[in-house]
């Protein structure tokens, strides 16, 4: 069979379950998607009804056609207003958890240099005096 038609009739058999899918979620809520996927491992791994040897040189191609079909279906669902709400509140929360870290960085690498400074100053001092004190 040529490959262009047979990834017609995939595309095509693809559609069908996928308002067949649809139909049964507005029925019973249960979600399209499930089902495509669910279908899918029933059809190819489990029966055997397609062979995968035979699909496998138009998987990139069904793969970009799932991709638009599962980003078309959410961008219809999503709304936008819900999206910039959430966006809103996750900035300020970035916002606060960046500053916060920076502050806490800030103070503990001057606790750090303090405390490196006080450790060096002290013990290199008093080990030169020392030293030089016995070497007069």
């Amino acid at each position: 069979m040529d490959p262009v038609t047979l990834a017609l009739i995939l595309a095509g058999g693809i559609i069908a379950i996928g308002f067949l899918g649809n139909y049964l979620f507005e029925r019973t809520g249960f979600p399209d998607m499930i089902l495509l996927l669910v279908l899918g491992i029933i059809i190819g791994p489990l029966t055997g009804l397609v062979n995968a040897g035979a699909v496998m040189p138009l998987a990139p191609y069904l793969a970009a056609l799932a991709l638009v079909f599962i980003l078309f279906d959410g961008g219809m669902v999503m709304n936008i207003y819900h999206v910039f709400l959430k966006v809103q509140g996750l900035l300020f929360s970035l916002s606060l958890v960046l500053g916060l870290t920076l502050l806490l960085q800030r103070f503990l690498w001057l606790i750090l240099f303090f405390v490196i400074y006080r450790f060096f100053t002290h013990c290199f001092l008093e080990r030169f005096w020392v030293g030089a004190a016995v070497l007069w």
